[in-house]
């Protein structure tokens, strides 16, 4: 199985920490995002690790050297994540792929959990969320059904953890999508919402449930401040 890390952002709500150095190296309590995941990883035995850079890509090659494979998105201050993914995914043989954000931090044991059944597409979420944050999921029957900001209250299951394991049969359907949308110039989506346009074709998507202790998503620097605080702990 292959892992995709996408990390080519600006990460402008973490300015001014931003401005020397790429999110993904932002310290947290002696470790950088990066150096946490993928020291999870190796721990769970994913080896094959592509990390799309973009924003002061140098200095990522530098601080990880060989612990990973590298694809580079030259447009990544015009573009969003679809881009990334699909670049990644240009020299890849089809396989399972697991896709996880640059600015989550996690436990093994989600990772484990989230990638033990390869026969369909499964998203981590956190049903401890707050209104104004986050990508919200809406969930029947253990399936997601749907994911945006915008879904109603009422609705809303949990907030998605920035993590998607997408099994060999449906990363195709992903691949072919991505294809149509570069195609058609339309770079500012989400990968996440190809995922969701996947879903409502009839693919099941079922959903892993993170311990919020064991998982963080920072988007800025006062959530940095907290993760530091409580994982330093």
């Amino acid at each position: 199985m292959k892992v995709i890390i996408p990390a080519a952002g600006m990460g402008s709500r973490m300015r001014p920490l931003t401005e020397q150095k790429p999110k993904c190296l932002i310290d947290i309590a002696g470790k950088s995002f990066i150096d946490r995941q993928i020291e999870v990883l190796h721990q769970c035995g994913f080896d094959d690790i592509t990390l799309v850079g973009g924003y002061k890509f140098s200095m990522i090659k530098e601080h990880l050297k060989d612990k990973v494979n590298y694809a580079f998105n030259p447009f990544y201050e015009t573009t969003n994540s679809v881009v990334s993914v699909w670049l990644a995914t240009l020299n890849m043989e089809d396989d399972d792929i697991l896709i996880i954000n640059s600015d989550v931090i996690f436990d093994k044991d989600l990772i484990i959990e989230m990638t033990k059944d390869k026969t369909n597409i499964n998203v981590a979420v956190s049903t401890q969320w707050s209104e104004e944050r986050g990508y919200k999921a809406q969930i029947q029957n253990g399936l997601i059904v749907d994911m945006s900001m915008d879904i109603e209250h009422d609705k809303i299951g949990g907030e998605y953890a920035g993590m998607i394991f997408i099994n060999k049969n449906s990363m195709q359907k992903l691949k072919k999508q991505c294809e149509i949308l570069m195609e058609e110039k339309k770079f500012n989506i989400w990968f996440e919402d190809m995922v969701v346009d996947l879903i409502k074709s009839g693919t099941l998507a079922k959903v892993t449930e993170v311990n919020p202790d064991k998982w963080y998503e920072i988007d800025n620097v006062e959530e940095l401040e907290y993760a530091r605080n409580k994982f330093g702990r």
